[in-house]
């Protein structure tokens, strides 16, 4: 198969995979598809780090209002044990 064949199976079709003694070996794609999938999945990684970002910070909050909850409560214990 020459250069030119492939050219056009890949705009055809997006993609081609190649094989090698009945084994896929390489997938050709055009280089314009490869560049919106790349941004595509760069989107998503952030969007993705974002959302973890949010779930830390409000696990950390309330972490941070069960230990508030847990001083109250241990205040109020010994509030009642010196009365």
């Amino acid at each position: 198969m020459d250069f030119e064949e492939l050219k056009k199976l890949v705009r055809r079709f997006g993609s081609v995979v190649l094989f090698n003694n009945n084994k896929p070996e390489l997938v050709v794609m055009s280089y314009d598809k490869a560049g919106v999938d790349s941004q595509t999945e760069e989107i998503e990684d952030q969007h993705e780090q974002q959302e973890i970002e949010r779930l830390n910070n409000e696990i950390l909050a309330l972490r941070e209002e069960l230990a508030q909850r847990e001083r109250e409560i241990e205040g109020y214990d010994d509030s009642e044990d010196q009365a």
